[in-house]
């Protein structure tokens, strides 16, 4: 079965590496050379003699290309670029695309941030038939994994990317064995559509926001978007790695105020709720460091605030 692959991000590789070793890969397609695994990518292409094109040159030089080689399957994986119609039935087999979500539940642009934001316990990896709608089509297969407490995006990333041979393995040997394919619509009254995160969606809300709320923010943002906004006196810092903890009896201490625990040298941060979160990894303008570092290189005290915008963390507005 003659393959392509669209992709983009590193995650692809475990895909292109199997397709790749059983000599199924007969074309890459990548956004242009730019992109961050283009360097790779060229190399592998290269070095096993596979055509690599590249999206930004036009979707008719991709569309001849996919003739000239005789694709009969094209597979779609971390690509941000929407295909045509035509372009998707050129292979005989038609164009399929993996999505990171149990379908049709949150479908868009990135559906890891929000599994996790969302406090999902499993997050998905769907093959449909790619169609005009976006992450609509008809669907092939779909399994899952565990989000563990403590996941980041990227992590989530490199498990949900683990799946995706199996799951197209599995389409290909049914096209191979010219089985029908068991194909499941969409039931729309159950799809969930989410946007890409924009800035205000990575701010940390400390006075509405209780611990694991804050702790899967952070993660979800880490590492795409450099994890999740705050400030304090004034300065942008961005939490990448926490643990949430909940209290039985009131903190007394207001939501993003830094609070002492004794011989212990950790950041912990008051969260809504009466809960807190130990900060394990952050990072400024001048630093990424641990929480307890960071402590000691800004001089951080216990009663110092952390908020949602640079005005509020001022000394002169932060008080706990």
């Amino acid at each position: 079965m003659k393959t392509a692959l669209y992709c983009n991000h590193f995650a692809a590789f475990h895909l292109l590496g199997h397709l790749t070793q059983t000599g199924q890969l007969s074309l890459v397609c990548l956004p242009g050379k730019d992109c961050p695994m283009y360097v790779e990518a060229e190399l592998l292409c290269r070095m096993r003699q596979i055509p690599l094109v590249c999206y930004e040159d036009g979707e008719e030089q991709l569309s001849n290309a996919l003739r000239e080689h005789g694709i009969d399957l094209a597979i779609v994986f971390t690509f941000p670029h929407r295909l045509s119609g035509s372009l998707c039935q050129t292979p005989a087999h038609g164009t399929w695309n993996l999505h990171g979500s149990p379908l049709p539940a949150y479908r868009g642009p990135d559906p890891l941030f929000w599994q996790i934001r969302k406090g999902e316990s499993k997050a998905g990896l769907t093959l449909h038939r790619a169609s005009a709608r976006i992450d609509a089509g008809e669907i092939f297969a779909c399994t899952t994994t565990d989000i563990s407490p403590v996941e980041i995006k990227g992590s989530l990333f490199d498990k949900i990317a683990q799946l995706a041979p199996d799951l197209v393995s599995r389409l290909i040997q049914q096209l191979d064995n010219g089985e029908e394919l068991k194909l499941t619509a969409q039931n729309d009254k159950l799809a969930s559509e989410q946007k890409r995160p924009t800035l205000e969606d990575l701010i940390i809300r400390w006075d509405s926001m209780d611990a694991s709320e804050v702790a899967r923010l952070i993660h979800a943002s880490n590492p795409d978007y450099g994890g999740a906004l705050t400030w304090i006196r004034g300065t942008e810092v961005r939490m990448l790695e926490a643990e949430s903890f909940h209290c039985r009896t009131p903190l007394n201490a207001k939501p993003g105020c830094i609070i002492h625990a004794p011989d212990d040298p950790n950041l912990y941060v008051v969260c809504a709720k009466d809960s807190y979160i130990r900060v394990n990894v952050l990072s400024s303008a001048n630093a990424i460091a641990t929480g307890a570092r960071l402590k000691v290189m800004f001089g951080l005290r216990s009663g110092e605030l952390f908020a949602d915008s640079p005005q509020a963390s001022l000394p002169a507005q932060a008080g706990c």
